[in-house]
């Protein structure tokens, strides 16, 4: 009774915070975040906010934080747009861990640092296909509904965000810090929704000192929180338009014309916010893999769709996700396997893709285009070509317009030659663009192309280009500008100028002065590094051009020094460009030997890549040159010397299970009613992750024929999730479901004990995206009733060692589930296995049990080496079983042999360690005979990299001896 007073004080306290908080919310002014309906304004300046979602929880390598946020700064990005997961932080009420991986002060500052806002987004259901949708386990059991005003939720979330709001309290912009607006809940736009809710959830973000701008969401252009109880300042529409099953890859769904008609209806007097765009695709169980969903949102489609947004007006734009990571140890909901690639821009093994450079020629246009922070729609003729889509947009106060092209037929794979209609300038129009005869804009298949107008850059002035900009600034007294399309496309570039300039280049580009107008104008095919150089001697106006193609733009990368650009060609990657003591220090990738050339004006002493000295030289276009050396050829060890032991133990009748918990619950606040009783559901005793025993004693008579089981793990009614079941040891079958297996006659034992044995694997918990509680669906057994005789069964069941209590907090309650050798330490490194069978890959044990296989090896890896490695299962998937993959004892892979489509593991540098030696457990659940058995495991390289020297922290990872005092006080 105590508890209940508790939580409803607390309630009482919210409705009161509420009734003051929202004329607080009214008359609240942010200090440094406003907005009108063009753009945010920070500190008075207009921003266009182009942001990444990457996550911290999916990076279990606080090392490796640093190296994700520098490839997507280095694409152009601003902001990133993060979440933040309760069931990461919180394995038990009122407990929450901030330290190690889970360090968000941490993570908050190397976003600071490198000079990116964040958009914070705390649920507390946060989806992102995670476990529950990230609610912690612990809640699952509680009475109500979620999503909801219902008191035991209320107290729950009230304690998360207790603990998080001091962090984000810091971070904010209006505290020094970087955080510009915080999500209040995600998606929250179905099912029942309460305006109360939301308004406690600010008024407590409010009360803890947030007072940065509330965003929101919306799943679908429904218009929720715009106004009224509960409203936010920064609305937006998630959009997916290709959808999640990547089977077709080649097939897209519907452009989406329809966000800024939705924005003028909706909140015109804030900007166009599109709070998750897609950015790639989750994938399944058994579904076609990261590669097909790469494929069906490749570079093609980020030209298309992403362009399209900014052609109706977006100036807040989040791809979701520009870097996955790793759904680790039991993180994901049951749909999802361990990779969270994503298919995004950037590898869950941190390697760059073919759709990187995408996002950075729009992130190099957006940061240095600053009239399209402010923009309107305006009508423009039809392109000469009627497949030919155009549309514009005006910044009115100075001019400048973004025509945007693409094909009518978003999806269209035909070569498509247009002219279009340049309008507004006071000298006139320019009706067919481009001018020269025999030359046109080529849209090639699925395309985009954005050309700008009327465009005033420093003493500069472009009437247009037919070539997209990729980046201007200033060289010395020179203006420079960086165009570029596609090898052997046409260009036509247009300036005016105060007086007949001089042209000098030594590329086949031609030029043409109109003297009544002033016009220059530049024709020329795009074909490797071309430049141009234009001076108005009359006002000593220079002007350098550099023209590139597409591909040449994919390596060339962008600095600032002292307000002077920098640009670098050739690396992988280049992170940063710094003037350090007069020397020019590039700090970047290489993947192969590769000629680096720099162009600046900036005067340097010597120039440096990484801690490599360059031996310049002059070459074209003013710039200098050298070949900097590639990465040494690394070879990874073998996985030989494998220890393997037996390892479920409690399918034996005569297993000892008297510390086990008794299963004595009469009710459940599981939406699944139980068929029988005691309720067998894993949540009402503690155990939420992983896998989970369950052992029922009966004394028979003899007329005990079997057991009627229905068994609930995971997706799909049960489909992925599997359970076998044991009789006095003597193996019935696996299956999902509901199945009634006989018992043997010789098995039985008349008078005596008998012991059911089942094993089912959780997968996780659903999402509760339908705001319907589908999270608290059962996990563990709906029906156990015997056929025959009904005997009384007494049940017992164990999950993971200490349940809600974690033996090992480092790794953390996702990290385990219930198996014997998890619980006995197995999976820990320097567990003394020596008097284990060594065996060799693949082996077969040849029985439907568990069994576990261990192994080490020793890496030594150059510092100034990156190399992403990944451990691989090779096996015919005809054989039936799961895998459990640990790592100096981190969970970094679940696997199911005939299911896939995951059999590559990408292994973290951090919790690998490439100087010194590494353990490998593997748990081994062979659900027949058959299937018990490894295949072949091997270690491969995604990429080597010549990088900076670095020494790789290492995660904490306390071995077995560390962990098993512990072990033994809580299993």
């Amino acid at each position: 009774m105590k508890g209940r007073l508790s939580i409803l004080r607390k309630i009482i306290f919210l409705f009161i915070l509420v009734g003051y908080g929202i004329t607080i919310s009214e008359a609240y002014k942010p200090r440094n975040v406003t907005w009108d309906s063009y753009s945010l304004i920070i500190d008075g300046k207009r921003e266009f906010i182009y942001s990444g979602s990457y996550y911290y929880w999916r990076l279990p390598a606080p090392t490796l934080w640093k190296d994700v946020f520098e490839k997507i700064r280095a694409a152009g990005f601003n902001t990133i747009t993060m979440y933040f997961n309760w069931d990461y932080h919180s394995p038990r009420s009122n407990v929450y861990d901030f330290d190690g991986i889970r360090d968000v002060d941490r993570f908050l500052n190397l976003a600071e640092d490198l000079g990116f806002y964040l958009i914070a987004r705390p649920g507390p259901y946060i989806n992102s296909d995670n476990n529950a949708g990230g609610f912690p386990g612990w809640l699952i059991s509680l009475p109500g509904t979620t999503r909801s005003t219902n008191p035991y939720y209320t107290a729950s979330w009230m304690q998360w965000l207790s603990a998080l709001d001091p962090y984000l309290y810091k971070h904010q912009i209006t505290k020094g810090g970087n955080i510009i607006a915080v999500q209040v809940e995600n998606e929250y736009s179905v099912g029942p929704l309460e305006p109360l809710y939301m308004e406690q959830l600010e008024a407590k973000y409010r009360l803890d000192g947030i007072d940065v701008p509330f965003s929101f969401n919306d799943a679908y252009p429904g218009d929720h929180w715009v106004q009224g109880p509960g409203h936010v300042q920064l609305y937006g529409i998630d959009a997916y338009p290709n959808g999640f099953n990547c089977t077709y890859p080649d097939i897209w769904g519907a452009l989406p014309t329809y966000f800024e008609g939705d924005h003028h209806a909706f909140n015109p007097n804030e900007p166009e916010y599109l709070p998750e765009f897609q950015g790639g695709s989750t994938d399944y169980w058994g579904g076609p893999g990261f590669s097909k969903c790469t494929q069906m949102t490749n570079a093609s489609f980020e030209n298309v769709f992403y362009k399209n947004n900014l052609e109706q007006g977006a100036s807040m734009f989040n791809i979701y996700v520009v870097y996955g990571g790793t759904s680790w140890g039991w993180l994901p909901y049951p749909g999802d396997y361990t990779s969270y690639d994503f298919g995004a821009a950037i590898a869950e093994s941190r390697v760059l893709t073919e759709k990187y450079p995408q996002l950075k020629f729009l992130g190099y246009f957006l940061e240095c285009m600053k009239p399209f922070r402010r923009t309107n729609h305006t009508e423009v003729p039809a392109a000469s070509n009627s497949k030919v889509h155009v549309a514009m947009r005006e910044d009115l106060e100075t001019g400048t317009q973004f025509y945007f092209l693409r094909h009518k037929n978003a999806s269209g794979f035909t070569l498509e030659s247009t002219h279009i209609s340049i309008i507004g300038d006071s000298k006139g129009n320019y009706s067919s663009v481009p001018q020269e005869k025999d030359t046109y804009i080529l849209l090639n298949g699925r395309d985009s192309k954005i050309i700008v107008a009327f465009y005033h850059f420093g003493n500069q002035y472009l009437i247009y280009s037919t070539s997209e900009v990729l980046t201007h600034g200033r060289m010395g007294d020179s203006d420079v500008i960086v165009l570029y399309a596609g090898e052997g496309q046409y260009g036509e570039t247009v300036l005016r100028t105060h007086g007949e300039p001089k042209v000098r280049t030594k590329d086949n580009i031609t030029s043409h002065f109109n003297h009544s107008s002033s016009d220059l104008r530049l024709n020329y095919v795009h074909h490797g590094i071309q430049c141009v150089d234009v001076q108005v001697s009359a006002r000593k106006e220079r002007l350098k051009i550099y023209i590139v193609t597409t591909e040449i733009a994919a390596s060339l990368w962008r600095g600032e020094v002292d307000d002077q650009l920098v640009l670098v060609y050739g690396p992988y990657l280049v992170r940063s460009i710094e003037l350090n003591y007069g020397d020019l220090i590039i700090r970047g990738d290489v993947d192969k030997d590769t000629q680096v050339t720099i162009f600046t004006e900036v005067p340097f002493n010597l120039a440096q890549f990484n801690e490599e000295i360059l031996k310049l030289s002059k070459t074209d276009c003013d710039g200098r040159t050298t070949s900097v050396r590639g990465p040494p050829k690394v070879s990874l060890p073998q996985l030989n010397n494998w220890k393997f032991q037996m390892g479920s133990p409690e399918r034996f009748a005569d297993f000892d299970d008297s510390r086990w918990l008794i299963a004595d619950k009469y009710t459940t606040n599981s939406i699944t009613p139980p068929i029988t009783y005691p309720v067998l559901y894993a949540d009402d005793y503690g155990f939420h992750f992983g896998d989970v025993w369950f052992r029922g004693h009966f004394i028979a008579n003899g007329s005990e024929k079997g057991i009627k089981l229905d068994g609930v793990g995971g997706h799909r009614k049960g489909a992925f999730s599997a359970y076998s079941v044991w009789f006095n040891g003597e193996f019935l079958g696996s299956t999902y479901g509901n199945k009634t297996f006989d018992f043997p006659k010789a098995s039985l034992r008349i008078g005596q004990d008998n012991v059911i044995s089942m094993l089912l694997e959780n997968l996780g918990h659903e999402k509760d995206y339908p705001n319907d509680n589908n999270e608290k669906r059962a996990r563990g057994f709906i029906e156990a009733s015997m056929v025959g005789y009904n005997a009384t069964i007494t049940w017992k069941i164990q999950g993971s060692c200490g349940g809600e209590h974690v033996p090992d907090p480092v790794r953390g309650i996702l990290n385990n589930g219930g198996l014997y050798g998890e619980r006995k330490g197995w999976y820990l490194p320097d567990y003394p296995d020596y008097d284990w069978e060594e065996v060799s890959l693949p082996y077969n044990f040849n029985q439907a049990a568990v069994a576990w296989f261990r192994t080490s090896f020793e890496l030594n890896l150059p510092l100034d080496v990156d190399v992403p490695i990944g451990l691989l299962i090779q096996d015919d998937p005809s054989y039936r079983y799961n895998a459990l993959i640990f790592i100096n004892g981190w969970m970094l892979g679940h696997y199911i042999n005939y299911l896939g489509p995951q059999h590559d593991f990408v292994l973290h540098n951090g919790i690998l360690n490439p100087n010194g030696k590494n353990d490998v457990a593997i748990a081994v659940w062979g659900q027949d005979a058959v299937g018990g058995r490894l295949g072949n495991v091997s270690l491969h390289a995604y990429q080597v990299l010549r990088t900076e020297p670095r020494i790789t922290e290492i995660n904490y990872s306390p071995n077995y001896w560390q962990v098993l005092p512990r072990l033994e006080q809580l299993c």
